[in-house]
């Protein structure tokens, strides 16, 4: 729909929300790799983007694994209310790395993005315009970390309830703990990178051996990949609102993408290996849904200081 075509947003006295695109500086991403059953994350993929397309997107999983990211960003603002002032953020994301197909024309557009099913985040603003303008499926979390005083890793807690019941009170409940063995990966990802291409080539390559038998089948995905864990990549989203008077029905309905830039890499290393413990809830049955199985170690893991851009986004497709 022309830009020119849409209503104005009327904005209200202390709307959290604000226009793309969002700078975010002196960004910390630990990114790890786990291997996931390929056809769960199908499943997961073809219920929240094929099927409620009506197959005019699909999204096809390029590895068996799920990227866990534990990021920090200390320093957020919106560009266009840059007076109104900054923001701190941490998150915990699962993503799934694919190809998604989106039949508008003549021609279908075929490109590489990332899927999050599940995201975690302490920060209100960051939840709500992620989930109205993108469509971002944020839910609150609380995060420590590796650099907190006292701390032997991650956690995160989240809103939410270990099992189902008609009794039950939700509240915050521990989804994860990653506790520091110790030691570093040994894996070769050809440190140290210069920029922000060597990064993705050489990243793309690292995480294509992670995923072990399926690199013969798979040579020509080392390009799409580039750039993968630092962000510089599109998103793909469900975004949809329910239906005031029956909110069993979605009163707006598309499947959109967003593009990530890195502007600046600032260092790049080897992450530590953690020991895992993620807890099942049915509230956020994470290692289920992803078909994770039970992890119990990471191996690959990489730390990445940038500052980072998320640009506006798009349409794929609207119901």
């Amino acid at each position: 729909m022309p830009r020119s075509s849409l209503p104005s947003f009327i904005t209200f006295p202390g709307d959290p929300t604000a226009p793309a695109p969002i700078e975010l500086l002196d960004v910390t991403l630990w990114s790890f790799p786990l291997a996931a059953d390929r056809g769960a994350l199908q499943t997961l993929c073809d219920k929240l983007i094929a099927e409620p397309s009506g197959g005019a997107v699909r999204f096809h999983p390029l590895l068996p694994l799920v990227l866990m990211g534990v990021t920090e960003f200390p320093n957020a603002f919106f560009p266009a209310v840059a007076a109104h002032g900054r923001a701190r953020e941490r998150e915990l994301s699962l993503s799934i790395p694919g190809l998604y197909v989106a039949r508008a024309g003549a021609l279908p557009e075929i490109g590489f993005a990332l899927f999050m099913p599940f995201l975690f985040l302490d920060n209100p603003v960051a939840v709500a315009t992620g989930r109205e303008e993108f469509g971002f499926f944020k839910l609150h979390g609380a995060l420590r970390l590796p650099t907190d005083p006292g701390s032997s890793g991650f956690t995160v807690d989240v809103y939410g309830t270990k099992t189902f019941d008609p009794e039950v009170f939700w509240g915050e409940t521990r989804l994860l703990t990653l506790t520091d063995t110790g030691s570093a990966a040994t894996a070769d990802i050809g440190l140290p990178w210069t920029n922000v291409a060597d990064a993705g080539a050489k990243l793309s390559g690292a995480l294509l051996r992670e995923a072990g038998d399926v690199i013969g089948k798979l040579a020509n995905a080392a390009a799409p990949l580039a750039g993968l864990a630092l962000g510089h990549i599109s998103q793909i989203f469900l975004k949809q609102f329910r239906d005031i008077a029956d909110g069993t029905r979605a009163c707006y309905q598309a499947v959109t993408i967003a593009r990530y830039a890195v502007t600046r890499l600032h260092s790049v290393s080897l992450a530590n290996r953690y020991e895992i413990a993620l807890n099942p809830l049915d509230s956020s049955p994470v290692a289920t849904v992803l078909g994770l199985g039970n992890p119990t170690r990471t191996n690959l893991g990489v730390k990445v200081v940038m500052d980072m851009r998320l640009d506006p986004g798009r349409e794929l497709w609207r119901a």
